[in-house]
């Protein structure tokens, strides 16, 4: 997952002013972009959001592209309208749309049909990761994806996420096999597993670890793990994870994606 917007960090920023740049407020926006825009389309996205007549509520989902965005600026109003009128932008994190190999490759570059929204995206698991977490520690206002929360206890809650690929915090805690300490050490890449969609040939998707302790006080205190996901290699990362694998795919001469 690739962080686009980070409004917690920098600064919250008018959704118009993100989609359709500064000074184009309340304008015929069809055919208005900004770069910005442009980038975001090639990506599945988790957002967050914040309504500007509920100061206390943000809202959390998953887009392809702008689509769910542009719907928020309809339904809230333009901010020119009244004072409360509008929505702002806290969060943007996304995962990059695969090829569409159906579509043929002269007729790709420069339309919406170059790239498809696979189902199964990351931008959809961190939305269902962060929907259980924000249950257990905020109010929800109203649907499900509405929060009643602070700004500081939510991107808190945001950075924590990353740390535990895409579980929530009850299935991680939960999965005593996670644990890692400070003191493990990753020993060995020991085998590996493809994906078999020929849209991500020659990507790793599972590989074997040896690393030791994963269960505290119990020998062995080496261990092969199961075959793991790498989207879900997150809690590895303090043990230099990302760079054993980059130079395992080198050796093999193979790919991995680092979420």
């Amino acid at each position: 997952m690739q962080i686009l917007f980070d409004g917690f960090k920098n600064g919250a920023i008018d959704l118009e002013e993100y989609l359709y740049g500064k000074g184009n407020y309340a304008l015929d926006t069809k055919g208005i972009s900004t770069p910005e825009r442009d980038n975001l389309n090639k990506f599945n996205v988790f957002y967050v959001v914040k309504p500007r007549n509920n100061p206390n509520v943000f809202k959390i989902g998953k887009s392809s592209g702008d689509n769910r965005l542009t719907s928020y600026i309809r339904t809230y109003g333009y901010v020119k309208d009244t004072d409360c009128a509008g929505v702002e932008l806290f969060y943007l994190e996304g995962s990059k749309k695969l090829e569409d190999k159906s579509v043929p490759k002269k007729m790709r570059k420069g339309t919406k049909v170059a790239v498809r929204s696979n189902r199964n995206n990351n931008a959809e698991q961190r939305e269902y990761q962060m929907l259980k977490d924000l249950k257990d520690i905020s109010e929800v206002d109203r649907g499900k994806e509405y929060f009643r929360i602070s700004k500081e206890k939510l991107y808190k809650a945001i950075l924590e996420s990353h740390k535990r690929g895409f579980k929530s915090k009850k299935e991680f805690d939960a999965d005593k096999s996670r644990d890692v300490d400070d003191d493990d050490k990753i020993v060995e890449i020991v085998r590996h597993e493809m994906f078999k969609d020929k849209n991500k040939s020659n990507l790793i998707k599972k590989v074997v670890l040896k690393w030791n302790n994963p269960y505290p006080g119990i020998e062995p205190p080496l261990y092969e793990s199961k075959a793991e996901e790498v989207r879900k290699l997150g809690r590895f990362a303090d043990l230099g994870i990302w760079d054993m694998l980059k130079k395992y795919a080198k050796k093999n001469k193979i790919k991995f994606e680092k979420p």
